[in-house]
């Protein structure tokens, strides 16, 4: 489920719109990959392009309709007719589960369009509850995020072309990708608890060296937890925890917007967070990042807000400590089964209500939260 908070008085047009990427639900991959009627085009104008990428975000039936009015024959004609005949835009715009949780109080609310990211229909500050899926990329590239459970508010949404050009010898082109990131966060009462900070890649690219995405490895932070993965050939993954020291002070695009955004909700940061964070990736479709970030000195105490007392040794002596390490390492391993389906765009949101159990294809779509302390 991801429903709307009545404090923010008005749905989004799609559940989070776009990464300037094209935020929708679902669309199923027959229908991505049907191909064009034989009177459509070679290649969209600009003016139908723009318009299929508004009734994309949208991912409404009336958005779908309103494209195939204007370019019944168009080149998307086909993937409007494919996405209406499945109901995947009614699937987009129906809440999953029961209720909506109250905004925390103590936050302040506000509304104000994302600075840095493309064409989104959602605000800064609208506020969501998870669990639930966000739909994110083109065609092709189509992959999907997984909010946790719990009450997030965006907090930034940006867009940036990487430089992971690799050495002359071995690809002398320069590659040159399309990144989204988009940042929400979780409050305890004014401050930060938790925030989740997704990062893709937008569009399919023949990538060696995902050099944007080392913080999955060890690196000189000890890390409490950390599994390299390789389901298959093309596929990798990694999974670590570890402490991280002022995470929200990168000078990056969605960091700087995210931190905007925490000053005009009046909201406070304060120590070092334990960082959660799982990729998947492959060299010729790109990767899907997903980060969590939680403040455990918002439950344990002041003692706990500094990455030092979160090292192997330190945690081990604490027991409230050690119990928070081994709490997250359990959540990484369901979360973990769910980024892998989300990056092969195979997670139906009907089956991510809490305490779903395992769905046909036996993937455990049950998604529990978890709250250090």
């Amino acid at each position: 489920m991801i429903a709307r908070s009545p404090s923010s008085g008005r749905w989004p047009a799609a559940l989070f719109g776009a990464l300037a990427l094209a935020c929708t639900f679902p669309t199923p991959t027959s229908a991505q990959s049907e191909p064009a009627r034989a009177s459509a085009p070679a290649q969209p104008g600009a003016a139908e392009l723009e318009f299929w990428r508004s009734a994309e975000r949208l991912g409404t039936p009336d958005g779908y309709k309103a494209y195939l009015a204007a370019f019944p024959d168009g080149f998307f004609a086909a993937l409007a007719r494919a996405a209406l005949a499945q109901g995947t835009a009614a699937r987009a715009s129906t809440p999953v589960g029961a209720g909506v949780q109250a905004p925390s109080p103590s936050i302040r609310h506000f509304t104000a369009p994302v600075t840095r990211s493309g064409a989104v229909s959602f605000n800064l500050g609208d506020r969501f509850t998870g669990p639930g899926v966000i739909t994110v990329g083109w065609a092709g590239a189509k992959r999907q995020v997984v909010l946790p459970p719990g009450e997030w508010v965006v907090l930034a949404m940006a867009d940036h072309k990487e430089d992971m050009t690799p050495p002359a010898y071995r690809f002398p082109t320069r590659v040159v990708v399309d990144i989204g990131t988009l940042v929400l966060g979780r409050f305890s009462g004014t401050r930060l608890a938790a925030a989740m900070i997704y990062q893709s890649s937008i569009r399919p690219v023949q990538v060696d060296d995902w050099t944007d995405i080392a913080g999955c490895q060890p690196g000189a932070v000890e890390a409490l937890f950390h599994e390299n993965i390789r389901p298959s050939g093309l596929r990798s993954a990694c999974a670590v925890v570890k402490p991280v020291a002022a995470p929200l002070a990168a000078k990056t695009m969605a960091l700087e917007e995210a931190r905007a955004s925490l000053a005009r909700l009046g909201a406070q940061v304060q120590g070092d967070a334990l960082a959660t964070i799982v990729v998947v990736s492959e060299t010729r479709r790109g990767y899907l990042a997903g980060t969590r970030l939680d403040w455990p000195g918002v439950a344990l105490g002041t003692e706990s807000d500094a990455a030092a007392a979160w090292s192997r040794a330190a945690s081990a002596r604490d027991s409230r400590r050690a119990a928070t390490v081994a709490g997250l390492i359990e959540w990484l391993g369901a979360y973990r089964k769910l980024v892998d389906d989300a990056y092969g765009f195979r997670i139906n949101q009907d089956e991510l209500k809490a305490g779903a159990g395992a769905s046909p294809g036996g993937n455990s779509m049950g998604l529990s939260d978890f709250q250090p302390g």
